[in-house]
């Protein structure tokens, strides 16, 4: 394997979990930063496959690792409370900029990054990567400054760099406080779902799917840098998701459509266009829905209550 080192920040979380899970199965070796805080708990099955790094002296030892890929998920401020929060957003960029430090010394091959559908701003449709950007918030904003800071960045360097555009990914290990595992765990307990009428059309990649497309962006070989979208590349009602999952766990629970009054300004269509991945990389995974809430429904299930899961 040419590329075989990986350096990556936020493992312990959701998505990044799920990368280390599949670079690990295909053999690479896996060298993790996470914070003095971080509950490993997402990592529990392989946990002791990865060399932690969580240190003073942890810019040495990546350097000393030789990593060929850095693929960096870590972001500071995530509720939507702290994404109008311009200091505490603009902080995640210090990171970045170690990161790239870094990956310039050790002559690093790519460099894979984050971003987000908040980059575009006010979404109203299917948005594809030639959508010019426009956040309306601080988080939106740092990180369309994270993406162009990395490619210059790495353009001036030689290095070939992934910029990683999100939606909304479902699946195993996310908090309960999203929409799915919401729906999920309510609907398990046979609690109320006081919902909004649920006819926004949403696009959710389920995050397996997702760390398949993330490996084949390492596994690529040539220089294909720039902005990717990774989605489902379709849209369905947030009302048929939740009608699919209380068929498969077959709840008494009641549903409430319509007895929560939309956002202001809500966004009814969210949709991303995810044909420059295809066309790059290759046709995406895309696991059955039904099977993949089956998969997600089977992993609550299976929970002892967890706080703050």
């Amino acid at each position: 394997m040419p590329n075989n080192r990986v350096f990556i920040t936020g493992a312990a979380g959701f998505i990044g979990s799920h990368i280390t899970e599949h670079l690990l199965a295909q053999g690479f070796k896996v060298m993790a930063l996470k914070r003095n805080s971080s509950n490993l708990w997402r990592c529990d099955d392989f946990r002791d496959s990865i060399h932690w790094l969580a240190n003073e002296d942890w810019k040495e030892q990546v350097i000393k690792f030789k990593p060929d890929t850095i693929i960096h998920l870590a972001w500071n401020g995530i509720s939507p409370t702290e994404r109008e929060d311009f200091e505490k957003q603009f902080f995640n960029l210090q990171l970045l900029f170690d990161l790239i430090d870094i990956g310039k010394t050790v002559s690093i091959k790519k460099f894979i990054a984050f971003g987000s559908q908040a980059e575009y701003g006010s979404i109203e449709g299917r948005i594809s990567e030639a959508t010019q950007p426009a956040p309306f918030n601080a988080y939106g904003v740092a990180k369309l400054a994270a993406q162009k800071s990395l490619e210059i960045s790495c353009a001036k360097s030689g290095i070939h760099w992934y910029w990683l555009r999100i939606y909304s990914v479902f699946g195993p290990k996310e908090n309960t406080n999203w929409f799915i595992p919401m729906i999920i765990t309510n609907l398990l307990m046979d609690e109320e779902c006081k919902l909004t009428g649920c006819e926004q059309l949403y696009d959710y990649l389920y995050v397996k799917d997702l760390a398949k497309m993330v490996l084949a962006i390492v596994n690529k070989d040539g220089n294909h840098s720039g902005v990717y979208n990774l989605s489902s590349n379709h849209s369905r009602s947030l009302k048929s998701i939740v009608d699919d999952i209380n068929e498969i766990i077959n709840s008494k629970s009641t549903i409430s459509f319509g007895a929560v009054p939309y956002r202001p300004n809500q966004s009814m269509h969210i949709e991303g266009n995810s044909d420059l991945y295809d066309k790059t990389f290759g046709e995406r995974p895309a696991a059955n829905i039904n099977s993949a809430l089956k998969d997600t429904i089977a992993y609550y299930s299976s929970l002892p209550n967890r706080e703050n899961q």
